[in-house]
């Protein structure tokens, strides 16, 4: 009989302490990023600080511009149209 051993798995990150990270860069880089350069929701809902629902409403109501489809389910902002939102513009 030939004992079995295990070998433990390699920890790795899972997605969310990925996102938290993409995040955290995102924010920490808002100010010196180009206009045209897009930012995903969760960014997006921490500098104007709204929910992703309040965005989705704030997108209907026209005080939030519309974003930008990248991808069957990946929509993305620009870095302009969230400077206006936080300026309390459009």
């Amino acid at each position: 009989m030939v004992a079995s051993h295990s070998i433990p798995e390699p920890q790795r990150d899972g997605p969310s302490e990925n996102i938290a990270r993409r995040v955290q860069r995102t924010l920490e880089q808002f100010d010196s990023l180009p206009d045209e350069a897009l930012i995903g929701i969760r960014p997006v809902s921490i500098l104007i600080d709204r929910s992703f629902a309040s965005i989705w409403r704030d997108v209907a109501k026209g005080r939030l511009a519309h974003p930008i489809r990248i991808g069957a389910r990946s929509t993305r902002w620009r870095v302009r149209d969230v400077r206006a939102a936080m300026r309390g513009g459009t």
